[in-house]
């Protein structure tokens, strides 16, 4: 019923930079859907902006988050149908190497079982 869809905005960093992650949630049926959720993966040597998270809640982007070792989880109370919502990161490239975050998913609170599931974004931090 939900899909998600990661990307970077370029496969590139230095270290000290930021780099764009694009995080896009969509209701894929014709009805509204209620409590999905988005897990997307964070690549090692990168860090999530704790300023960034808060700004993005207030703004209602989502309704709450959470962070699981190297995933940023976020809850929605519903979408529209058809609805996409886009939460853009900018995360910190800490340590040089080359990285793949784990696999992202998306899927509603009390279907589990039906996960969307993409395969975790890659860079190289030089």
């Amino acid at each position: 019923k939900v899909k998600l869809e990661t990307i970077f905005a370029k496969n590139t960093a230095k270290t000290g930079e930021t780099l764009r992650l694009t995080a896009k949630v969509v209701n894929i049926e014709n009805e509204d859907v209620f409590n999905p959720i988005a897990l997307i993966g964070i690549p090692a040597g990168m860090s999530l902006q704790p300023w960034q998270l808060k700004e993005l809640k207030e703004k209602n982007k989502f309704a709450y988050y959470e962070i699981q070792d190297n995933y940023l989880v976020v809850y929605f109370r519903h979408l529209k149908a058809n609805e996409t919502k886009v939460i853009n990161l900018d995360l910190k490239a800490e340590f040089s190497g080359k990285y793949q975050a784990g696999a992202s998913s998306a899927y509603l609170y009390y279907g589990a079982e039906d996960k969307n599931w993409q395969k975790g974004v890659e860079v190289v931090i030089n």
